[in-house]
C-alpha cells in the first residue's frame, strides 16, 4: 500500500456553506506576486479579495526569509526592464533604511532587504489598496458551475466559506487552484531542492573566514551528515546579522503533505549541523542562531502545463513575446 492509501474513508456529510465575500477578483495566495497583482487591480478600480495561508504577505521573501531580488537592470546594467510595484516597494524600504543597493551590473543580486520590515510595508500597501484580506485561511476547492469556476471553498479559524468573484489568480506558487480546477500539472523528474534559512548573530566572530565559510561546509559536510550544496549568505540592511542559505532537503514533492513535513524538520535539523561543522573547523567562532523562517523555501514544485512553455534558448537570449507580462534578468539558477 502508497503512503498516499487510505486505510478507509468516511463520508463528510452535505452542509450549506455561507458565501463570505464577493469581489471582481480573487487572488489565492499572497506573495509578493500575488499581492502586486492584487494591488494594480485594486488601483485600476476592482474590488480585490486576497487570500493567505500564512500570516503575513511576501511569500518566500518574508516567510522563508530570502531576503533577496535580482537586478532591475538588463545584463548590460543600461537598460531598466523591472519596475511597477517592485520598484515602488523598494523606494518605500529605502526611506527606512531597510533596503541595500548592489548596483546595476551585479549579475547575481540587485538588493537585499529586511524580510520583517517588507512585512509591515507590504500589509501597509494592501491596506492602502483596500483590498480585503483573508490571513490564516487555507483555499479548499473551487466551487464550479456549469463548467464555470464562480466560486472558492476556503477555511479558517471562522470555519468554511465560499468567496466569490468573477476573476480568480492563482498566485499559491503550487498551482493548486490550477489543479483542483482540472488544469494539467506535472512535477519535473528531478525537483530542485528545498533550503531553510537561517539568521544569525555573531558572524564577525569568524574572523578570516567570513568569505571562506562555504569551503569549510563543503570539506566537513560528509563528515557531519549535511548534503552537499552551495552557500550564500548576506548582511542584514544596517544590521550585524547574518541571513545565511546552505541547506539542501533532496527528493521531496512539496505537493505532497508527509514530504513537506519530513522537509521542514530536516531543513532545521541541517541548521544545526551548519552550527556545528563552524564550531568544529573555526574554534573561535561564536555564532547564535537568531531566526528560522516559518516555513521552508521551495525552488520549484507543481508546474502547470500551458499553452507554451520557455525554452532554455528563450531565457538565454531574452526573447521577446507579443503578450509578454513580465520580465527577469536572473541568470539560470539551478539547484540539482
Amino acid at each position: 500500500m502508497s503512503k498516499s492509501s487510505p486505510l478507509h474513508s468516511i463520508i463528510e456529510p452535505a452542509r450549506s456553506i455561507p458565501v463570505i465575500y464577493e469581489a471582481d477578483i480573487c487572488v489565492i495566495g499572497g506573495s509578493c506576486t500575488g499581492l502586486f497583482a492584487a494591488v494594480r487591480a485594486a488601483r485600476l478600480g476592482a474590488r480585490v479579495v486576497i487570500v493567505e495561508k500564512d500570516n503575513c504577505f511576501g511569500g518566500v521573501a518574508t516567510t522563508a526569509m530570502v531576503n533577496i531580488w535580482h537586478s532591475f537592470w538588463d545584463t548590460s546594467g543600461e537598460k531598466q526592464i523591472i519596475a511597477g510595484l517592485s520598484e515602488e516597494i523598494i523606494e518605500r524600504l529605502n526611506k527606512r533604511n531597510a533596503v541595500r543597493d548592489f548596483g546595476k551590473r551585479n549579475p547575481a543580486v540587485g538588493y537585499s532587504f529586511n524580510s520583517e520590515e517588507l512585512k509591515i510595508e507590504l500589509d501597509e500597501l494592501a491596506l492602502e489598496s483596500k483590498l480585503k484580506i483573508y490571513f490564516h485561511t487555507i483555499f479548499c476547492a473551487p466551487s464550479i458551475q456549469d463548467g464555470q469556476l464562480n466560486g472558492v471553498f476556503v477555511e479558517n479559524k471562522s470555519g468554511r466559506g465560499v468567496i466569490r468573484a468573477k476573476q480568480f489568480i492563482d498566485a499559491s506558487g503550487d498551482g493548486d487552484l490550477a489543479m483542483r480546477c482540472g488544469c494539467t500539472t506535472y512535477v519535473a523528474n528531478q525537483i530542485q531542492p528545498a533550503t531553510t534559512c537561517a539568521r544569525f548573530s555573531g558572524w564577525d566572530t569568524l574572523g578570516e573566514h567570513r568569505e571562506t565559510y562555504s569551503q569549510q561546509l563543503g570539506d566537513h559536510a560528509e563528515a557531519f551528515g549535511l548534503p552537499k550544496g552551495f552557500a550564500w549568505g548576506t548582511a542584514m540592511p544596517k544590521s550585524r546579522s547574518q541571513l545565511l542559505a546552505a541547506t539542501r532537503v533532496y527528493g521531496i514533492n512539496p505537493g505532497n503533505a508527509d514530504d513537506l513535513t519530513q522537509a521542514e524538520i530536516e531543513g532545521r535539523r541541517q541548521i544545526r549541523v551548519i552550527q556545528k561543522i563552524i564550531k568544529h573547523s573555526i574554534p573561535q567562532s561564536n555564532i547564535q542562531l537568531e531566526s528560522l523562517p516559518s516555513r521552508i523555501g521551495l525552488r520549484e514544485s507543481r508546474h502547470i502545463q500551458c499553452l507554451y512553455q520557455l525554452t532554455g534558448d528563450d531565457v538565454l537570449n531574452g526573447r521577446s513575446f507579443d503578450d509578454t507580462i513580465a520580465l527577469g534578468s536572473y541568470r539560470v539558477d539551478i539547484h540539482h
